[in-house]
């Protein structure tokens, strides 16, 4: 276990200090001493320090960016082109060489320069793309282990950009499908602001100065408009905590998703009645 020792040292007649990790303090002053950085004072045992903390949570922040899903539309285009080139006698290496040189996506050419170097070594084809499962998918790992397997590599790689393909179109024509929808809803959501915050306080005024009983429709949106005013703020944090607490279910949970998904091909947008009017 790595500990951190806080080094006091005399340089050219000034007092510095360094942070230095080590398995104990012995090796922590000989760390030091191979510096040469100056005259050894005093060491003392820290806790961890906040500026290696950070450098470490931003070390996973990138990590987690980073393994989001590649963009579908060039990994399909680089596996028709690695089928292609199979199908054509090709050995592998040369056809990852090739897909290097044509593809423009910065992270996607980083995966398969290291699928290169990884194959080139002995690797086979599948366990090189296994370090990259979480942003290639796990079909993708699955196909290239069935094409390995069965000795049809290029028709495996074929069918995965057909199935990529089908899951491409069907997420352009859903989001096609829902474009005008979300439109409708904005546009409501602001003429309905409008309304809560600037006609119906109109109203309470004129029904005071008549001082006339306010129907209950008056009274509900007057109601709703006073909590808006009041407590906008802390409906908005809860609707982005819901948000993402439903998010982090959906991703982590299958039976959540189950259930998710089931309730939601119920929605007259997504479901039947949408599909099949």
């Amino acid at each position: 276990m790595m500990k951190y020792f806080e080094v006091l040292y005399i340089s050219k007649g000034k007092k510095n200090k360094i942070i230095i990790s080590s398995p104990n303090k012995i090796e922590a002053i000989n760390s030091f001493k191979s510096k040469n950085m100056g005259v050894f004072v005093d060491l003392k045992e820290i806790s961890e320090p906040f500026s290696i903390k950070f450098d470490a949570f931003k070390s996973k922040l990138k990590e987690k960016l980073r393994a989001k899903n590649i963009p579908l539309e060039p990994y399909i285009a680089s596996l028709r082109q690695i089928s292609t080139m199979l199908n054509a006698g090709l050995p592998i290496t040369t056809c990852l060489e090739d897909v290097l040189k044509t593809t423009e996506h910065k992270r996607l050419k980083e995966i398969f320069r290291i699928v290169l170097e990884e194959v080139e070594s002995g690797l086979n084809l599948s366990s090189a793309f296994k370090m990259f499962e979480k942003e290639m998918g796990a079909i993708s790992i699955a196909m290239f282990d069935l094409g390995e397997k069965t000795g049809t590599l290029d028709e495996s790689i074929e069918k995965l950009a057909d199935i990529l393909q089908e899951v491409y179109d069907n997420r352009m024509k859903l989001k096609k499908a829902t474009r005008y929808p979300t439109i409708v809803i904005f546009v409501m959501i602001v003429a309905f602001s409008f309304v809560i915050t600037l006609v119906v306080p109109q109203f309470q005024s004129m029904f005071e100065e008549y001082n006339a009983t306010l129907p209950f429709p008056t009274i509900l949106l007057l109601w709703i408009e006073h909590a808006i005013t009041q407590y906008g703020i802390y409906v908005l944090i809860g609707a982005i905590l819901l948000s993402m607490g439903l998010s982090y279910l959906y991703k982590k949970s299958m039976k959540f998703k189950l259930l998710f998904d089931k309730y939601m091909l119920k929605v007259y947008i997504v479901g039947k009645s949408y599909i099949c009017p």
